[in-house]
């Protein structure tokens, strides 16, 4: 049975969807696609994004300041994905916002190289008439390097582009922080259980320490936006959450039976790209709750890509077999393309009350987990990624 539930408002009486910061919309007749639909609510969700980082970047960068910061890059983007904590909170610490007009240059090809430039928003286009090179950078994005040198292309931007600079130097004293302190590629001495990430029972094992974060959120702040990209994978420490989910149906006029009477609706279900809306019919959203998560539950879904449901059953080390190996897998995961569809939430999470999360990229996680631990997670992740058709069901039975 589905713990699921319509959801249009929090327990304290607040609108989820206000809190969420996410534009409910209905789509009107001639559409049959949802692209635009999840370009609009991905596009209202990065600005918000944005603005929070541009804020807290003219502020004095004092450690509170920092750390929120760094909370933000962690959640929202891969940045700081191949990075330890102690090279992030560098890192937030030494960046600066700024933004690019709209065909303005950043950077020309034969010029000295002096900063490292992390795109927030926006696009850009790379060439380089050296190498014969012609490419594109967007949100996510990074160009430049530690080393010293000349750039190898001339980068202009193609819309208004927000960008996060640090210093050449800067960086190179960064990333060279901990380098006698790598990860280890497998982990043997993991407990086959999650309490290796440094709960207060188990102590984290070295090579772990230096690669997991802990946030805390207040109540009602999200933690995950659905659609948005996540490379990472949090457990609860302290505090509940509810996983949400904005759902969409056909809202469809239903047929008067006497003259006069005030025209009624009732939804059906809606099937993104193939549903086709006739006249008087649009599409609405709901906000669904899937379900309540609590200390030691993880989100969001661990691993998303489409799997052998049986592998997956079995729970054992036959899961890793059946993708071929470890590296097979880390190399899975290292596409940071946002192509991937599952790079992107499926779902929202949100605070029920104060919160402390405890994250670390999904490669971290692979490098350090036992291959019980990972079938694990997969296994868990289908009772996040609930197909749209059998929510829809759930409310319209």
């Amino acid at each position: 049975m589905l713990d699921l539930a319509v959801s249009g408002k929090s327990a304290n009486g607040e609108t989820s969807v206000v809190v969420l910061d996410i534009l409910c919309f209905e789509s009107r007749r001639g559409s049959v696609g949802d692209s635009g639909e999840f370009r609009t609510r991905e596009s209202k969700s990065q600005t918000i994004y944005s603005a929070k980082i541009r804020a807290l970047m003219m502020e004095r960068r004092s450690s509170n300041v920092v750390k929120a910061i760094q909370k933000l890059l962690f959640l929202r983007s891969n940045f700081l994905f191949h990075l330890t904590s102690d090279q992030q909170w560098q890192l937030c610490s030494s960046m600066h916002y700024y933004v690019f007009q709209k065909g303005a240059v950043a950077t020309r090809e034969g010029q000295e190289r002096r900063s490292v430039y992390f795109i927030l928003s926006g696009e850009c286009e790379v060439i380089s008439k050296q190498k014969g090179i012609r490419n594109h950078l967007s949100t996510g994005d990074m160009f430049g390097n530690a080393t010293k040198g000349k750039w190898t292309a001339t980068v202009s931007c193609k819309e208004v582009t927000e960008v996060l600079v640090v210093q050449r130097n800067d960086y190179a004293e960064i990333i060279n922080l901990g380098n006698d302190d790598q990860i280890q590629t497998t982990s043997t001495t993991s407990p086959s259980s999650h309490t290796f990430l440094a709960t207060s029972h188990t102590p984290a094992p070295q090579t772990s320490r230096n690669r997991i974060q802990i946030f805390s959120f207040n109540p009602q702040e999200p933690i995950i936006h659905e659609g948005v990209e996540n490379f990472s994978v949090f457990w609860i420490l302290s505090g509940t959450v509810r996983a949400v989910k904005l759902v969409p149906f056909l809202k469809q006029p239903v047929p008067i039976q006497e003259e006069g009477r005030k025209k009624k609706y009732a939804l059906a279900e809606y099937e993104p790209g193939v549903t086709i809306i006739k006249t008087g019919e649009k599409v609405v959203m709901q906000l669904l709750t899937i379900r309540e998560l609590g200390v030691g539950d993880h989100f969001p879904d661990m691993i998303g890509w489409e799997s052998d449901s049986e592998s997956e059953e079995r729970g054992s080390r036959d899961y890793l077999k059946g993708i071929g190996s470890r590296s097979n897998l880390l190399a899975r995961l290292s596409d940071t393309s946002p192509s991937r569809p599952d790079s992107r939430a499926y779902i929202s999470i949100i605070a029920n009350t104060n919160v402390e999360i405890l994250g670390m990229t999904r490669l971290d996680y692979v490098r350090l987990a036992t291959p019980d631990m990972i079938a694990e997670t997969v296994v868990e992740a289908k009772k996040l990624r609930i197909p749209l058709n059998i929510l829809q069901q759930s409310i319209l039975n």
